[in-house]
């Protein structure tokens, strides 16, 4: 899973670099000379600061792949970039129009290739964060089990694969 997260880390940078390139490829100078000084402003510090956490997400899964996998607190910062990036796939796929990709080969692949991205980060931190696969690769959870037990109100219980005794006998 540390491997995953250092990939997952190498995207995240290339992610965060690729937004200083936004501004002429969408040609945000002439889009936004008809907007107040303010608006204009707002959106590019927004802009700044989205690049700068994407940056920093790169950056923490880079160096500290293996506190995000072994430690409650990584868990729970896994958590919170499962949430992150599940919301981000969502709006990828639900929140623009068709017309801005439909019918547009370019903009249909790389329409397709950010909800590959999107699923991807999705993925990793959420098996991060709920422990689906530790770093053994032994091991499984259930879908809250692990560092989650004081954040949601229900059972929680590991099943260890190497021992089928745990596991209920219609399972086996």
């Amino acid at each position: 899973m540390e491997l995953q997260l250092k990939i997952t880390g190498v995207l995240l940078l290339a992610l965060a670099l690729l937004h200083a390139c936004f501004p002429r490829y969408f040609k945000w100078g002439d889009e936004l000379a008809n907007i107040s000084l303010l608006t204009r402003q707002v959106f590019y510090v927004h802009m700044f600061f989205i690049a700068f956490i994407v940056f920093l997400m790169g950056l923490l899964c880079i160096s500290s792949g293996q506190e995000l996998t072994g430690t409650p607190l990584g868990q729970k910062i896994a958590g919170g970039l499962f949430i992150f990036w599940l919301c981000r796939l969502l709006i990828q796929v639900f929140g623009y129009s068709p017309a801005l990709w439909r019918g547009k080969g370019f903009e249909t692949i790389i329409h397709l290739l950010f909800i590959l991205l999107w699923s991807y980060l999705t993925l990793i931190f959420g098996l991060t964060a709920f422990s689906l696969v530790e770093n053994d690769g032994k091991r499984i959870s259930n879908a809250v089990g692990g560092c989650w037990r004081g954040a949601f109100i229900v059972p929680t219980a590991r099943i260890d694969i190497e021992t089928p005794d745990h596991l209920p006998k219609w399972w086996v």
